[in-house]
């Protein structure tokens, strides 16, 4: 392990962040304080190395995540198809497409069903035997700056989840310029580090990018402008933000050397039907924008009711407040009343109200009498 004392940007002046990550005020990204050689990328034996089978089925395991036969199942209608709007926007097909850190194989399959010539790309012999099986996609194996493809030969690279891996993302990222053609696009998916942000701000609000912070796996975190000027450091410095699927930790771009334009929603659905399997992916899509329009009106209703609970609260606590008013005006006024009793108790007993009683001014001073 090396002592990080240069980030990818070039900057020396690196700050202090945390014992584990360094901080580059230049461009905003947070770097291991020691990064690993690149050796430690290569999956050699399969049950040692860290991104080999174990890294799916022991460590993501131990850290709740899901295992890669449960993420098979689960990505597909989730992630995936987030995924694949994205690339249907930006670069519909017929398109060659390349899936960089395809795990399990759903993505790569998704795009193949929705009419790319789509291959996955990963580090572990085990984990593409996986997805070989499971979705019978062609998965390249190793690091894709040791891959034998041609350059300007891709239309789509997709590296999700993959960048905040990487020692040297600048270099993997030249690398997916050159293998693009001209008007191609690269889709990212990263945690997003919030700008500035120290670990004490951090942890006093429980952002939920704190759980990224592992510095034997994501050696680099970057912000959105680290993002920026990562790709255009790379050669595509044509920029999108999207929504991403956790919005609450991740950021999700698409980036390209020239401009990038959407594709017309008609235009996507005429080249998805184009083919029996686009068809079923066009019905994926359709299923999905219904349970999103119902999750949306029922978030909406959810909200109203809150807000009429909320307004009904505050009604019912002001009508309480006027109650304890009347109640601690009533004390009062009930506290006076007894006070001028016991004063006429005490003068009804006195020599005086029995003389001016004598000399007819009693009913003046007894209004009981």
């Amino acid at each position: 392990m090396a002592g990080s004392e240069t980030c990818w940007c070039g900057n020396r002046d690196l700050l202090p962040f945390s014992e584990a990550y360094r901080r580059c005020p230049n461009c905003e990204s947070l770097l291991a304080a020691h990064m690993p050689d690149g050796a430690s990328f290569r999956v050699t034996d399969d049950e040692r190395d860290f991104y080999g089978r174990r890294y799916f089925e022991e460590y993501a395991a131990a850290r709740g995540f899901p295992t890669l036969r449960e993420r098979a199942r689960l990505d597909l209608a989730e992630r995936c198809l987030h995924w694949l709007r994205a690339v249907l926007a930006y670069q519909p097909p017929p398109a060659a497409a390349l899936d960089v850190g395809s795990a399990h194989g759903g993505f790569v399959a998704l795009l193949r069903w929705a009419g790319y010539d789509a291959s996955g790309l990963d580090l572990s012999p085990a984990t593409n035997e996986f997805a070989r099986a499971a979705f019978g996609v062609p998965v390249l194996t190793g690091p894709l700056e040791e891959q034998d493809i041609a350059r300007s030969s891709l239309d789509v690279v997709a590296a999700l989840d993959v960048l905040e891996h990487l020692p040297d993302p600048l270099g993997f990222l030249r690398r997916v310029a050159a293998l693009l053609r001209p008007g191609g696009v690269l889709l990212l998916q990263t945690p997003c580090y919030p700008e500035g942000a120290s670990l004490a701000g951090l942890e006093s609000r429980q952002d939920r990018f704190l759980d990224h912070l592992h510095a034997d796996e994501h050696l680099h975190l970057f912000s959105k402008t680290a993002v920026g000027k990562l790709c255009a450091a790379a050669g595509l410095p044509q920029v999108v933000f999207l929504d991403p699927f956790f919005a609450h930790y991740d950021l999700f771009a698409a980036a390209s050397a020239g401009e990038l334009r959407e594709t017309p929603p008609e235009e996507v659905v005429r080249r998805l039907t184009a083919s029996p399997c686009g068809r079923l992916v066009d019905a994926l899509l359709q299923k999905d924008d219904a349970l999103r329009l119902a999750a949306a009106q029922h978030s909406r209703e959810t909200g109203e009711l809150h807000a009429r609970l909320e307004a009904s609260e505050a009604d019912r606590a002001a009508r309480l407040q006027v109650i304890e008013e009347q109640g601690r005006r009533l004390g009062a006024l009930e506290k006076e009343i007894a006070t001028l009793r016991e004063r006429l108790d005490k003068l009804s007993a006195s020599r005086l109200y029995r003389l001016l009683r004598r000399a007819g001014w009693w009913k003046w001073l007894d209004p009981d009498a």
